[in-house]
């Protein structure tokens, strides 16, 4: 992030685009079991908590997954690491609130999030924005945003 102002100045530096996180990190882990086994599915292992709608990101090669639903339409906090050279799955700090389809985007070792749903669709979209640093597995509040989104995409611009 050129600019560390304030995470509003930020955000209005960066671009909501129509991108599925989640599909994008399924690509990459179909590449990285298929790169130990060209031509072979390789099967990894089971998240501990069965999630749909997670938000995610990949970094150093290891998939960040955020929240998500759990049972039914209900929200959870519950954040954790895969990492395919152990295939283990590492808890991190739960999430603030409990949230998906979270817009998202890294901007170096920090993942900001934008946006979200709150235990259902309709009329639960929020404007909440929060940054979580990797390396000290924290997540800091930041301004809000001017309405409710949720299920687009974030991007960094720098």
């Amino acid at each position: 992030m050129k600019h560390r102002a304030t995470a509003s100045t930020y955000l209005r530096q960066h671009a909501i685009s129509k991108f599925c996180a989640t599909a994008a990190a399924g690509l990459l882990w179909s590449s990285l079991a298929l790169g130990q086994n060209p031509g072979s599915w390789q099967a990894l292992a089971d998240m501990p908590v069965g999630k749909w709608e997670p938000g995610t990101v990949v970094l150093d090669d290891k998939l960040y997954v955020f929240g998500g639903y759990t049972d039914g339409v209900v929200s959870s906090k519950r954040s954790e690491i895969f990492d395919p050279s152990d295939n283990n799955w590492t808890l991190i700090q739960e999430l603030p609130n409990a949230i998906t389809h979270m817009n998202m985007v890294l901007d170096g070792r920090i993942v900001w999030f934008a946006g979200g749903f709150k235990d259902g669709y309709r009329g639960h979209a929020i404007a909440e924005v929060w940054s979580y640093d990797i390396d000290v597995d924290r997540y800091t509040a930041a301004p809000l945003l001017p309405g409710p989104r949720a299920g687009g995409g974030l991007a960094n611009r720098t």
